[in-house]
Formats: C-alpha cells, sequence, structure tokens
C-alpha cells in the first residue's frame, strides 16, 4: 500500500484506544525490550529433539488485530517447520527509523516488512538481500503466479527485493442508515465520479447557518484521482515527474473542488480528519479504504455498513499497495528465512492473511477461491467484491532518482499552499513538477542511469 496509507493504518489501529504520548511510550518501551531480548540476552532455541534451531528474528509494524494475526501465522509456520523458530519484533512507531538504526548497528532482523517507498533508499544502504536464487529454486513460488505490479515495485536492476502476501482494491465503505435517512439509493456497480459528487452533496449534512456537520464523504489520496483521471507521476524510465499533464489536472481538480467548491469533505491535508473515527462517529456517510479496514468495523454495532466499488474515471483503474517481506544483507541463516518468506508469501500464508480479512491475495490462483473466502454470514464483508475489483488495482512505482518520501514532501508543501489559497490546482502541479525534477537532475548526475527491470 502507499506509505502514507500504511502509517494511517498504524494510527487508526492504535488511536481509538491511545492518546499520542501513551503511543509513543508504548512504541519506545516495545522496542527497547526487542533489542535487549535480541542483543544482550542470548536465548538458545531447542526443537522437540533437544537440538538447537536456527532463530529467525522477523520486524514489523501494526496494531493490535494486525499483531495478532502474525503471531497466529508464525505459530502455524513453527508447526509446519518445528526445526526453524521465530523470533517477533513487533516495532509500533516510527518503523523505518527503527529499522535503520538496528541496520547501521548491525543488528537487522532476518526478515522484514518492507513498502515499495523505502525499497531503493534501503537498497542504496545495501541493506536487503536479493531474493531471485531462492525464488529460481524454489517448488511453491513462482513470480508468473503473482499479479505483476505486486512484484515491479519490489525488481530493480533484474533483481527481486521482497514479496507481498496480500493487497487490495480502493473501495468505498458507506453507511446505510445515512444512504436510508436520505432517501439516496445505495451505490451500484459502474457509477461514476457524477454520481459520486452528486451523492455525497445528498448525503452532507449542514445545520442553519450552513456549517457541515456531517461530510458526504471522506478525502482520498489525491493520486487516487489523477490516476484514474489517465494521469501519472513519471515517465517509463523514471527520469522526469509528470504530473503536470492535463490528464492529472483534472483529477486534481476534481479533488480540490470535492473540499473548495463544493464542501462535501475535508480538505486532503486535513490532519484530524481520520477515516476511521469519522465513519465511526458517523460524522462521514462514505470512506474510501481496503479490505483490512472491515477488521475495524466488525465490531461497529451502531450503524450498518456496506462496501461499494471505487467510482470509475476515465481509467478504470484504482490505487493499491502490497507490502513486501524483505530479507535482511546481514542475516546469518538465509535458508531459515527464505523458508519463513516463502511461507508468508506462498499460499498457506495467503490463505491465512485471506481468512482473517487482510486484503486479498497477490497469488492470481488464489484470489476467486471463493469458497475459500466467502462469510455467508457476512454479506456485506463481500469479499467477491474485493476479488472482482482487484485486477483493476495498481500499484504506484516511483522514481529510483528521488525518494518517494521526498517526493511526498514536494507534493505536501504545496498541495497546503493549494488548500490555503495561494495555488491553483494547475499551479500546484506545475511547482511539484520543477522541484521532482530538479531533485531528479541532481541526483542523477550522482547515481547514473539506473533501470527497472520488469
Amino acid at each position: 500500500m502507499p506509505k502514507s496509507l500504511v502509517l494511517r493504518r498504524v494510527r487508526e489501529s492504535f488511536g481509538l484506544r491511545r492518546r499520542p504520548r501513551q503511543i509513543l511510550i508504548a512504541a519506545t518501551f516495545a522496542f527497547a525490550i526487542s533489542l535487549v531480548s535480541d542483543g544482550c540476552v542470548r536465548r538458545t532455541d531447542l526443537a522437540e529433539s533437544g537440538a538447537k534451531v536456527p532463530v529467525v528474528r522477523f520486524a514489523f509494524w501494526g496494531g493490535q488485530n494486525e499483531v495478532k494475526l502474525l503471531l497466529g501465522l508464525i505459530d502455524k509456520f513453527e508447526r509446519a517447520n518445528p526445526d526453524i523458530k521465530v523470533k517477533p519484533i513487533h516495532i509500533a512507531g516510527d518503523f523505518s527509523a527503527k529499522l535503520q538504526t538496528m541496520i547501521a548497528a548491525d543488528r537487522a532482523p532476518d526478515v522484514f516488512y518492507l513498502v515499495s517507498q523505502d525499497c531503493n533508499d534501503y537498497l542504496h544502504k545495501r541493506a536487503l538481500r536479493d531474493l531471485q536464487p531462492f525464488i529460481d529454486k524454489s517448488k511453491a513460488i513462482k513470480l508468473d503466479d503473482f499479479y505483476q505490479d505486486t512484484v515491479k515495485q519490489f525488481r530493480i536492476e533484474g533483481k527481486t527485493y521482497a514479496l507481498s502476501c496480500n493487497w487490495s482494491p480502493m473501495v468505498v465503505f458507506y453507511n446505510k442508515d445515512f444512504f436510508d435517512e436520505a432517501g439516496v439509493p445505495y451505490p451500484k456497480p459502474g457509477w461514476t465520479w457524477t454520481d459520486f459528487l452528486q451523492t455525497a452533496q445528498k448525503l452532507t449534512v449542514r445545520d442553519d447557518r450552513g456549517r457541515v456537520q456531517r461530510f458526504g464523504t471522506m478525502s482520498v489520496d489525491w493520486k487516487q484521482w489523477v490516476v484514474q483521471a489517465g494521469g501519472d507521476f513519471f515517465n517509463e524510465a523514471g527520469d522526469k515527474c509528470t504530473v503536470d499533464s492535463p490528464e492529472s489536472l483534472k483529477g486534481l481538480q476534481f479533488a480540490y473542488d470535492l473540499t473548495a467548491k463544493y464542501n462535501v469533505c475535508p480538505p486532503q491535508n486535513d490532519a484530524e480528519a481520520e477515516s476511521s473515527i469519522y465513519f465511526m462517529a458517523g460524522k462521514t456517510a462514505m470512506v474510501f479504504s481496503y479490505r483490512w479496514f472491515i477488521t475495524l468495523l466488525e465490531p461497529l454495532k451502531r450503524y450498518q455498513w456496506g462496501i461499494c466499488a471505487s467510482p470509475k474515471g476515465d481509467k478504470n483503474v484504482n490505487l493499491s499497495g502490497a507490502l513486501g517481506f524483505a530479507m535482511s544483507s546481514q542475516s546469518k541463516r538465509p535458508d531459515a528465512a527464505w523458508r519463513f518468506i516463502e511461507f508468508m508469501t506462498g499460499p498457506p500464508g495467503q490463505i491465512l492473511f485471506g481468512k482473517n480479512r487482510w486484503g486479498t491475495p497477490t497469488l492470481k490462483p488464489l484470489v476467486n477461491r471463493y469458497d475459500l473466502f466467502d462469510e455467508p454470514t457476512h454479506p456485506n464483508f463481500n469479499y467477491r467484491l474485493f476479488a472482482q475489483e482487484t485486477p483493476r488495482s495498481r500499484i504506484l512505482v516511483g522514481s529510483p532518482y528521488i525518494p518517494d518520501p521526498r517526493f511526498n514532501d514536494f507534493a505536501i508543501s504545496e498541495l497546503d499552499r493549494m488548500y490555503l489559497g495561494d495555488l491553483t490546482p494547475a499551479e500546484t502541479l506545475k511547482s511539484i513538477a520543477k522541484k521532482v525534477n530538479d531533485t531528479i537532475s541532481k541526483n542523477k548526475k550522482v547515481l547514473g542511469k539506473v533501470s527497472r527491470a520488469k
């Protein structure tokens, strides 16, 4: 998933129960414990036979639901592979910074979560091991079985640095009670941007002074509107930012108008407008999210909710993201680490992730296995919708000449100015493109030509 959405998922999972300061304290304590237990106190792990077995250290983030799922998967892996133990290292906050500290201290975990936005940065630090030699020998993993977007995001110069276990198309979660109250029909397959806007207008509730009491929709990542309008962010080589195209402008203009012109959703840059909190509190009628969002909504009894496909633009696509399992170049037990990655990203792990509503499989042969993932007792969970929408999902691949966080910094800065009224959408995109292209030009002189092999 895009990193901003991954981080939002972590915040939402913990934010419903803890204040930011409590999160920071808990995260710092958990990380300190993990370093102590991994560094100073050496644990000897034994198989049932009494023989020593290799210990694979696995670092990950996530809220309570995700942690519970992963610990269950680790247990199943160890039962299927009694000659290997897995040591979980849960990093609850600022995962990337803490992982890089471990890497710099030569204490990197054997396997860790990786998002495509960090792939180039870790590669430049020589922190990643190429998985291709293991894949070539594997009987369980074949790259052709994966949706290629999920592979391409981690494939650089002909080498594969991570594999994904699940992803999800972006869909719309909607409050049925609010639709019924307003007399608005539930969204139907194939609905358009125009349909979406009209629906959001009918569902937005204002007081006598015109102040919004309930938004018709929450904002979605501006990149979603850009790609649906036919825009893009970089050319094929990744050496030029192309976000200032007419197609991209059409997408950003629509996103801007939802807030500035129609006032049916909070601004894109409103840090207080968390989708899960707004939706569960009844402050919005619709939100955009992924299949994992069901794990937050399942306990919700206050409202009835449903799921529908994202509205369609000029291009029948929507954004997704696929978290990867990567192996550290520092690992002293690569064969054991690979067996863990192979389990988590192969059929056993993907089926377990899917059954726990954590996205849809990245393995094409598994996606339409409704017998595995359908839940007749929960028809509103609607796995079939996710399966049917999966083929139109797209994962953005950035430029090898500028880190994604740097690109996002430029974009957020200019988007803030746009929502403050200092820039028009057209000026915003031109400014982003100029700043990004200036950076690409400088970095290209240092890095030389870099290619992403398909």
